[in-house]
């Protein structure tokens, strides 16, 4: 399932260079130098708990995102950059080597909520501009730590920048849970 591919790393980094700050957080320009874990050491993580929790995830993200999508439609790797990331048009979530060992879980999910936003967002197209989507995709991982506490061990922060929008989006959810209703009050 989780698998080193260097095109996919190659990409990764692709995406982060320029990059100074998002949200508040600072990102390492050298992530060389950072290498907290092995690459084959986090892939037989990852796939062990995948293995595990896998179903189970996903048929919470089916039921946040009102969806009926299978682990098999996604794809899954490991890079080398310092922060792990997600590519809604090849459907697949790339994890970095980089993190606490804690933070896994969460940091998958994390990426996969992603994934799963951007396909609904497909399915239910609002008229947020591309900025707006951004913060709310990130914004609504704060349901992670509602909906998937059994499997994470560290709870999603988020960025600095969305802390009031994120205890908004938390009262709102434990009252209505329903994240189209969600999406359209957070994209006014």
């Amino acid at each position: 399932m989780f698998k080193y591919s260097k095109s996919v790393d190659q990409w990764s980094k692709r995406m982060i260079i320029g990059i100074d700050k998002v949200w508040g957080q600072a990102i390492p320009k050298d992530h060389s130098k950072i290498k907290l874990i092995t690459p084959i050491f986090l892939k037989n993580y990852l796939n062990s708990y995948f293995s595990r929790y896998g179903e189970k995830i996903f048929l919470k993200l089916n039921t946040v995102f009102s969806s009926n999508y299978k682990a098999s439609d996604f794809k899954y790797f490991i890079n080398t950059t310092s922060v792990s990331l997600h590519n809604a048009q090849e459907k697949f979530i790339s994890i970095s080597i980089n993190h606490e060992f804690s933070r896994y879980p969460t940091i998958v999910i994390h990426e996969l909520f992603h994934l799963f936003f951007y396909l609904f967002i497909q399915r239910h197209p609002t008229k947020a501009n591309e900025e707006t989507l951004n913060d709310i995709k990130e914004i609504l991982t704060v349901i992670i730590n509602l909906e998937f506490d059994a499997y994470i061990d560290v709870r999603d922060e988020g960025y600095p920048t969305h802390q009031k929008k994120r205890g908004w989006v938390k009262n709102y959810w434990l009252r209505n849970k329903n994240i189209n209703e969600l999406i359209t009050e957070l994209s006014q």
